[in-house]
């Protein structure tokens, strides 16, 4: 695994679940700078305005026997490759995706996100 696989897995796996409010305004120092680093992605979660930006995501979901797309925005699927069309019709939530996944023994790895500003 690469290091942007690690921060990518963090970001969408257990940066979700952290509340880092307290470290608004703060610095975090890591042993890993200057190269990418899971503190990056925690400080930004805490000083982002959550209101004025909502996330897309895409994602991929490989099962034995398919590689399917989905395309999250805002922690929601808004689009799904046929094979995995309930998905999107269920307006599931990242962590219903995640977890269904594992349940089936496929993994699921964020492929791109961005933030994006509303309106």
């Amino acid at each position: 695994m690469t290091r942007d696989d690690v921060c990518n897995r963090f970001e969408a796996e257990v940066l979700p679940h952290l509340d880092v409010s307290a470290l608004r305004g703060k610095d975090l120092l890591c042993h890993c700078a200057p190269k990418r680093c899971h503190c990056d992605s925690i400080i930004a979660k805490a000083n982002r305005n959550e209101v004025a930006a909502m996330i897309e995501m895409l994602a991929v979901i490989d099962a034995p026997h398919f590689h399917a797309g989905i395309v999250l925005w805002n922690d929601t699927v808004i689009e799904a490759a046929p094979i995995v069309g309930y998905m999107k019709k269920g307006k599931w939530s990242r962590d219903q995706v995640r977890d269904y996944c594992k349940r089936k023994a496929w993994t699921v790895s964020v492929v791109h996100q961005i933030e994006r500003e509303r309106g």
